[in-house]
């Protein structure tokens, strides 16, 4: 063995030992956050409705082709609906439960899936005639393989949301 083998040999170690050392920092990562926030030229219960109302989600998130009540109480805390989204070819389902509710002001929701839960609190504030909508989302991911990926993932969704909040802003507008 030449000198050179060995050097090769303990950058080769020290490189393993150092993707390791990444895989399982970002692995370990439970929590990840997107969000944002987008002016509406409406009401505040104009924009509520778009939020609530399974005809007017699918007019402004992407991908979503159905969104079914579970259960028969209408909106309210504790509400649940099973939402079907294409994204990619892919189809999700997940089962979305109603957390918060202060209408026409603010809604948490809990979307499960089997490999991650995300909990959405949007924030409805009037001003001047117009409603700011703010957005923040935290997603766990469930398997360690999943979080590991989870910074691409969480930039797509997070391009994902921006979209979603320009075409919420967009369906809300044409119903004031």
């Amino acid at each position: 063995m030449t000198v050179l083998d060995v050097v090769w040999a303990v950058l080769g170690i020290a490189l393993g030992v150092l993707l390791v050392y990444v895989g399982v920092q970002i692995g370990s990562r439970r929590t990840w956050r997107n969000g944002g926030t987008v002016v509406v030229n409406a009401p505040a219960e104009t924009v509520f409705a778009c939020l609530t109302e399974p005809d007017q989600l699918k007019q402004w998130i992407g991908g979503l082709e159905a969104s079914e009540p579970l259960t028969a109480e209408g909106l309210c805390v504790g509400a649940r609906s099973r939402e079907v989204v294409v994204e990619r070819g892919r189809r999700y389902e997940l089962e979305s439960e109603v957390t918060a509710l202060e209408e026409p002001f603010a809604l948490t929701v809990v979307l499960r899936h089997a490999g991650f839960t995300s909990t959405a609190a949007y924030r409805l504030t009037p001003h001047d005639g117009e409603t700011v909508v703010e957005l923040v989302q935290h997603t766990a991911y469930h398997h360690w393989w999943a979080r590991v990926f989870a910074p691409m993932v969480t930039r797509a969704a997070q391009r994902k949301i921006e979209g979603d909040l320009r075409r919420l802003a967009t369906v809300a507008e044409a119903g004031a």
